[in-house]
Formats: structure tokens, C-alpha cells, sequence
């Protein structure tokens, strides 16, 4: 550790690393906002296959062999239960990695991939898994707030011109700086479809 060493704000540690991809690629770009993400219904699906799996593992308490097969038991009829029930991952045309990071810029929303932010090194390690021009943005859901089974989600839908639907969640924690962003990128892209007088 350096003396410039210091504990960085998950806001910024992120803004960071976004500016650094930007600047790669010659782009300037103000970071404005900075939230974690998941495709739309994961948290629900995850939640009923770790219940699944608990309550397989306590009917199989016996030995450590029945714990194992009824977990593994519990979480496929876990999941298939939320499947039946209409819970699940939301179909979405625009595929968003199962943790994402999703980032709005002046001129862009980019999705990266959690892990693939670059934790040691300063930069992402990889692209953007979705780069999305404002240009392209042709309109944003209202925010609205679901059951993820035992948490709740802020779900957003953003339709975006010849590529379909990405659809995600954002997880209760971080739910305040998500509407927050959903409304700034509603916001853009209303002046950028404002008819020009």
C-alpha cells in the first residue's frame, strides 16, 4: 500500500474504472450514475432455489450424503415451482450478465459485467457486455418495486431502437440511487426525442 492508499467509495471505485474504459476508447464522457444489476426476476428464481435447497437439506439431515442429494433435490424443485408459478428470469431481447454493474454516462448506458470490472486492476477487463447509446433509447418503464421473494427489487424495462428490451432489477439496497438513475436517463432521453423547434 501507498500513501495515496485509501478506501474508495463503491460509487467512485466503479466511476472510475467506467472513465478509464471511455478514455480507451476516445471517449469523454461524464460518469453520472453507477448501480448494481441483475436481469429482471433473478433474485426471485435464486431466492425459491435456495429455499428449495434448505429445506431439502434439513429432510435429508440424516447423513451428510442426504443432505446433499436433497439440496440438490429442494433447489431443482424449488425452481421449477417459481417456473410454474410465472416467476423466473424475465425473457429480454438485450442479454445482461446474471450480476452487472449498470452505468449511465452523458451519452450512453453500459452494463458490465460485475466481475469483469477489473478489481486489481484499475481498469474493466473486459467491454461493456452492453453499450447502449442514448441516441438509441427510445423509451424508459416507469420504476417500479417487486417481490424478489424475500426481498424487494426495482424493476426498470428500457426499449431501445432495432435491438428489443433489456429488462433488469436492481436489488432493495441500492433501489434509491436506481430510480435516481432510471429518472436521469428518462429524462435524457426525452430532450434527445424533444421535437427541435
Amino acid at each position: 500500500m501507498t500513501d495515496d492508499s485509501v478506501a474508495i467509495p463503491a460509487r467512485e471505485y466503479y466511476a472510475k474504472r467506467v472513465r478509464y474504459y471511455l478514455a480507451e476508447r476516445g471517449m469523454e464522457e461524464q460518469v453520472l450514475a453507477a448501480v448494481p444489476a441483475y436481469p429482471a426476476g433473478t433474485t426471485q428464481a435464486t431466492f425459491a432455489k435456495d429455499v428449495g435447497g434448505l429445506l431439502g437439506s434439513v429432510a435429508g439431515s440424516g447423513s451428510t450424503q442426504g443432505m446433499i442429494i436433497g439440496r440438490n433435490v429442494g433447489r431443482m424443485i424449488g425452481a421449477e415451482t417459481n417456473r410454474m408459478e410465472g416467476g423466473g428470469v424475465v425473457k429480454a431481447e438485450i442479454k445482461t450478465p446474471k450480476r452487472s454493474m449498470l452505468v449511465l454516462t452523458g451519452e450512453r448506458l453500459l452494463i458490465f459485467g460485475i466481475f469483469k470490472m477489473g478489481f486489481f486492476t484499475g481498469k474493466p477487463k473486459k467491454d461493456a457486455a452492453v453499450d447502449i447509446p442514448l441516441t438509441e433509447v427510445l423509451w424508459v418503464t416507469e420504476p417500479t418495486m417487486k417481490s424478489g421473494g424475500a426481498i424487494k427489487v426495482m424493476r426498470m424495462d428500457v426499449c431501445v431502437r432495432n435491438r428489443g428490451f433489456a429488462r433488469l432489477e436492481v436489488p432493495q439496497g441500492a433501489a434509491k440511487m436506481g430510480v435516481a438513475l432510471a429518472a436521469e436517463l428518462s429524462r435524457r432521453v426525452e430532450l434527445l426525442n424533444a421535437p427541435t423547434a
